[in-house]
């Protein structure tokens, strides 16, 4: 589990959820603004797909997360495209500063463009379509 206090926060309602099935997953995160995947450091975790936040885009969600190999190649991936709301932290990064940009910087329309650069590519729109929320 990650641990924070309050202050890093700074008021904004974070809500764990237990575990849920696949298919509630998209509900869940769409009603959030930014979603975390923290990981601890360790060779196991560095060989771990960016499936999180694959996820999170699909959700129209931005997401900060550790910065494994896997998701470092979207960090400032804007120039292919739509701008990705990602910030990968290091093991001793900031994670107070990382969350509190995405939070500060989230634009749905911009969520939703990333979302589907993301079906585009990956060609998920046949599986995941009736799962996206729109802008609206």
């Amino acid at each position: 589990p990650v641990e924070a206090d309050d202050a890093l926060f700074r008021g904004v309602a974070v809500e764990r959820t237990g575990l849920q099935p696949f298919t509630s997953m998209f509900d869940s995160m769409a009603g959030c603004r930014v979603v975390i995947a923290p990981l601890a450091a360790n060779p196991f975790n560095q060989a771990k797909s960016h499936i999180k936040l694959l996820e999170a885009l699909l959700s129209c969600t931005a997401c900060v997360a550790t910065a494994i190999p896997d998701m470092a190649q979207h960090q400032g991936a804007a120039d292919a495209g739509p701008a990705i709301p990602v910030s990968l932290v290091g093991d001793t990064g900031d994670w107070g500063a990382a969350l509190r940009d995405q939070w500060d910087a989230f634009d749905l329309g911009a969520a939703v463009r990333a979302r589907d650069a993301v079906v585009q590519e990956f060609g998920a729109a046949r599986i995941y379509a009736p799962l996206f929320r729109d802008a609206a």
